[in-house]
């Protein structure tokens, strides 16, 4: 169990990192104007899709990371 552990919090951390950077990636908006109000109002943000693909790609990137985090450490001592 102790050895899981680093892999579930380095892959709770990359998932929300990537997350939060392909939120304001491929979102759909609309011109809306009404009565000298001029705004933009969002239809469709895709955040299904954008958690499927942050989740296929945080797995392969936290094994790179623990792997590179485990070789950086065992180098300090």
């Amino acid at each position: 169990m102790l050895n899981i552990m680093p892999y579930i919090i380095s892959y709770t951390c990359i998932w929300w990192f990537l997350f939060f950077i392909s939120l304001p990636i491929g979102i759909k908006e609309r011109e809306v104007n009404t009565k000298d109000h001029y705004h933009k109002e969002v239809t469709n943000a895709y955040i299904w899709r954008k958690v499927i693909i942050v989740t296929i790609l945080a797995a392969p990137l936290t094994y790179l990371f623990k792997s590179w985090l485990d070789h950086a450490l065992l180098n300090l001592l």
